[in-house]
């Protein structure tokens, strides 16, 4: 116990020591004086200033309220008194390659410029100094005096000026930022793997969020293979590899793109990203709306024949007509189509977005098909099957590690990753199925679970973007919640907003995959549409019974008060017209007052009188009962029902609390906090989750007792 005092007494000096090095960062990096050469060294600077920021959250260093501090490892990390000494160091020396100009100027080749004495520093004359000489440009008072401040609950005096510095020598220079790197990365390794990969991603998304314009600009300019922020772990590294393509995608969506000019030029061997029909070889249908075929670009080196990838996103008598080839409404959906495309194309690692790299698209004589290149490693002439068609057909033969529980949790992980890092820049998927999740048949002639690609990016959207009118393609997929509030809208009973989608909509999509993939069962064998169809008619029978007046449970749960008018006393009690009521229409209606309070539209409706108004409430009541009609609010009941029951079993708990929270939209916010917040909640608390898990199930398969059955890689699903 006097271990543990003595750590957690040092953590004032720590929080102290942390914030000089920041403010030393902040200093650093304001008195650049960089020509536009070299503007990717401050853009490097500034990303490791990130990276320890964030890590500083994680320990609760700073802001110790934030998501990051309460799911890391502080708490056990303060409890070492040896892993805060090591803190301690390490903050010392990033303070210290700051603070003394003898290193600056003479090892790592920068040229300094005290804005007080308006003097350069001169390598040739300046001698490295010892550690007690004060020939220091930012300097706190010495550690002794510093820790005393630390101990008496003072703040220490900071003799820190303001000045300006250019690079001599670029050599030198990466020096410096490979020295803070190894730093950075010292300071990551104390936390256990799946909280130092998930900060990295945490590092990465805040790093898009916040960036302007022109820092997404220059981000959008580093060479990944060169970065020197890279840590020195391959999954960790990966992640910062795609700093660059995330850029480029962020800062594409940030202007909002209008025009062909959007679509990357190393990308598009065409003007307008439209590849000619005449230029493609269909093979025939894969499945659904996918076909394979060979695209002889004349553009390429000696008229290359490549294999591509089209996915068809409007076919069909109607899209080959003269007069839809003109109208608006066509030019629109090619217009979007363009641009999405554009972001498409810069997903230059589809091993983090979990997408196949975009072409272009074409208009062939009656289809619109966006065209993507082959995944690495994808059979020419073998199978594509989605993530629907492997949980129906039990003789798929898929290549699983060991046993079919780590690869599914891989596959979770996976998938769980690469839309985390769309949400970072952005931009909604927007119909995430197990249709829309597919695999190909690698040169072995096995599907490799581990290796997904999205697919059905023609809903996709924009945060902030006008949402796409028309009718849900598979609504029992979609949040009841969501389709309720865009059909009020849509009825006119609720004002029009630019868009009803949220990421809470997005998480509960993939909660419905990842429930599928642990019960290794597609959607319709968890639901049996044959129960809900009974449950669905009881509902809509006992609604329809005018003598049974169901529009009065709608206005006596919109204002809040029983059938005589009074005031409930509690406005979580249910109104007296509950009583006696069937429990299929109790549910109904208790769906229907969550929706109402997620939605955040309870005011909105009170405010039109909605309450007194009988025919604006039977109105109401018909909307809701379209979502029961189209199962996708007994979905929403019967998933949450599935995983309680039955995920724990096959996935184990961890597992089964992250789907349930995807499925419950509960991730530790206020619905109406900011988007940015539900991509970092989402970030720790189910990616995080889900790293956990993979590692738990790689150390029991290192510790079991392998048979020789376990012994082989490859195998067939049971």
């Amino acid at each position: 116990m006097e271990t543990v005092g003595v750590a957690l007494g040092a953590v004032p000096l720590v929080i102290e020591l942390f914030k000089q090095v920041i403010n030393a960062y902040h200093l650093f990096l304001e008195g650049n004086n960089l020509e536009k050469s070299t503007t990717h060294f401050a853009m490097k600077l500034a990303i490791e200033k990130h990276r320890l920021l964030r890590w500083g959250e994680s320990l609760g260093l700073c802001n110790p309220d934030s998501i990051s501090a309460k799911f890391g490892s502080g708490t056990s990390i303060f409890k070492d008194e040896q892993l805060v000494k090591v803190i301690e160091q390490t903050l010392h020396c990033i303070h210290d390659i700051f603070c003394d100009v003898g290193p600056l100027t003479k090892k790592y080749g920068v040229d300094v410029v005290s804005s007080e004495s308006g003097e350069s520093s001169n390598p040739q004359n300046c001698e490295e100094p010892a550690p007690s000489q004060p020939t220091k440009l930012l300097r706190s008072r010495k550690r002794k005096s510093t820790s005393q401040a630390a101990i008496n609950g003072k703040r220490p005096r900071l003799s820190l000026s303001r000045f300006q510095w250019a690079i001599r020598d670029k050599d030198a220079f990466e020096k410096l930022l490979l020295d803070l790197k190894y730093y950075n990365d010292s300071l990551h390794a104390l936390h256990p793997p799946e909280i130092a990969i998930t900060l990295s991603r945490d590092t990465l998304g805040s790093l898009i969020q916040t960036a302007s314009p022109e820092m997404l600009e220059n981000f959008g300019r580093l060479n990944s293979a060169e970065v020197s922020c890279l840590p020195y772990k391959p999954r960790e590294a990966a992640i910062f590899q795609s700093l660059p393509q995330t850029a480029s995608i962020a800062l594409a969506i940030h202007k909002k793109p209008s025009s062909d000019s959007c679509f990357p030029k190393a990308c598009d061997q065409h003007a307008n990203g439209i590849i000619p029909w005449r230029q493609l070889h269909p093979l025939g249908e894969l499945f659904g709306e996918c076909r394979r075929a060979l695209w002889q670009d004349p553009s390429g080196r000696d008229s290359q024949v490549t294999l591509v990838f089209l996915e068809s996103v409007l076919k069909g008598p109607e899209a080959c007509t003269y007069d839809f080839r003109k109208s608006e409404l066509y030019q629109q959906k090619l217009m979007q189509l363009r641009q999405l495309a554009s972001l498409l194309a810069q997903t230059g690692n589809p091993e983090l977005f979990r997408v196949m790299r975009c072409r272009g698209i074409t208009t062939g004589p009656d289809r619109l098909d966006i065209v993507y290149e082959l995944p690495p490693g994808a059979s020419a002439s073998g199978r594509c099957l989605s993530l629907a068609n492997i949980l129906q057909e039990p003789n798929v033969e898929i290549k699983f590690k060991w046993n079919p529980r780590p690869s599914r949790l891989t596959l979770a992980r996976e998938l769980c990753s690469g839309i985390f890092h769309f949400h970072s820049c952005s931009w909604r998927h927007k119909d995430i199925s197990s249709e829309n999740i597919i695999f190909f048949e690698s040169i072995t002639g096995y599907i490799d679970i581990h290796r997904p690609y999205l697919k059905g990016f023609k809903k996709a959207q924009i945060i902030d973007e006008t949402t796409h009118h028309g009718r849900i393609r598979v609504p029992i997929r979609q949040h009841p919640y969501y389709l309720f509030r865009k059909a009020l809208s849509e009825a006119g009973l609720l004002p029009q907003i630019n868009n009803y989608f949220r990421f809470r909509h997005e998480y509960y999509s993939l909660g419905l995959v990842l429930l599928e993939l642990g019960l290794w069962e597609t959607l319709g064998a968890i639901w049996n549409p044959a129960k809900a169809a009974n449950h669905v008619r009881q509902v809509v029978d006992y609604c329809d019974n005018e003598s049974m007046e169901a529009w009065k449970i709608v206005s006596a749960i919109i204002s809040r008060t029983d059938e005589r008018g009074l005031e409930c006393e509690q406005t979580n009690r249910q109104p007296d017209v509950y009583d006696g009521l069937p429990s299929a229409i109790k549910q109904c209606f208790d769906h229907f007052k969550s929706a109402i309070e997620q939605e955040q539209v309870v005011e909105p409706l009170r405010e039109t009188s909605l309450a007194n108004d009988r025919k604006k409430c039977e109105k109401v009541l018909n909307l809701w009962l379209s979502c029961y009609e189209e199962r996708s609010a007994y979905i929403h009941n019967t998933a949450i029902q599935q995983a309680e029951e039955f995920l724990e079993a096959t996935m184990g708990r961890r597992y089964q609390q992250l789907v349930l929270r995807c499925l419950r939209s509960e991730f530790e916010l206020p619905l109406s906090a900011a988007e940015d917040q539900w991509v970092r909640h989402f970030n720790w608390m189910v990616v995080r989750e889900l790293e956990a898990c993979c590692l738990e199930e790689t150390k029991k398969l290192d510790l079991a007792p392998q048979s020789q059955d376990s012994l082989h890689l490859e195998g067939t699903r049971s």
